[in-house]
């Protein structure tokens, strides 16, 4: 098992390369409110699992923004997606599959695929893109963390 005070600063290191080539297109303001949202998706089935919370600090650190009182993030998912809906379609499609990756990083729950499909409709997603946006992220996480074992344990 990756022990994960060693390998802190190399999963951190990784997840701001991966955040970088998606990320990076969101201007100040969507930035805000993508934090918003994800905050709210990592919430939604009652758990803030570590792995949701080591993903959305991820998520800051690429940004570039600050991590505020949790209280000042209190916008409504409805709210939320009526902003990002006004954005372009790459940085909708962006947002998407970080969403995606948030939601499968503990496993997707119920309430989280009830969210997926409502951002999808307000992002104007169409389905080959959901189910593809899930499948690439199933496909790469798990050579993800055959890196972090790779370095943990050199391979054994």
């Amino acid at each position: 098992m990756i022990n994960p005070k060693k390998t802190r600063n190399i999963r951190d290191k990784f997840n701001f390369i991966r955040n970088q080539m998606f990320l990076s297109i969101l201007n100040n303001q969507e930035k805000e409110v993508f934090l918003n949202l994800v905050i709210n998706v990592a919430e939604i089935d009652g758990e803030f699992t570590q792995a949701e919370q080591n993903q959305i600090s991820a998520y800051v650190l690429e940004m570039g923004i600050t991590l505020k009182e949790k209280h000042t993030y209190n916008k409504s998912n409805s709210e939320l997606l009526q902003e990002l809906s006004k954005s372009t379609i790459q940085v909708r499609r962006s947002i998407f599959i970080e969403i995606v990756a948030l939601m499968v990083v503990d496993g997707m729950k119920d309430e989280e695929v009830i969210l997926l499909n409502t951002i999808q409709k307000e992002f104007n997603i169409k389905d080959a893109f959901k189910e593809q946006s899930i499948t690439w992220y199933n496909n790469i996480a798990p050579l993800y963390k055959q890196g972090f074992d790779l370095i943990e344990n050199g391979g054994k």
